[in-house]
């Protein structure tokens, strides 16, 4: 995706953490107003702690309406770190 087919030129980069405070750290989500055919239309990334790690995540939808945003982030909300 480049910047002209981008709905914005604004990127709005939201805090992310969880209820239990497991994670903390920081997500965007661009929209491809114009998508080629097979492209993906929603792109959101970011990246969180977890205890001593750097997480890092990428979601690509080509219609924005799926389950795979609340998903992503229930996912990384139940995220532990086991240790031996």
């Amino acid at each position: 995706m480049t910047a002209q087919q981008a709905h914005s030129t604004w990127i709005d980069i939201r805090e992310l953490k969880s209820e239990s405070d497991s994670i903390m750290g920081y997500y965007f989500t661009v929209t491809d107003s114009h998508p080629e055919p097979g492209e993906w239309r929603l792109k959101m990334g970011g990246a969180v702690i977890l205890d001593k790690f750097l997480v890092m995540f990428t979601v690509l939808t080509k219609d924005g309406e799926g389950s795979e945003v609340s998903e992503t982030f229930a996912m990384l909300e139940g995220a532990k770190h086991l240790t031996e």
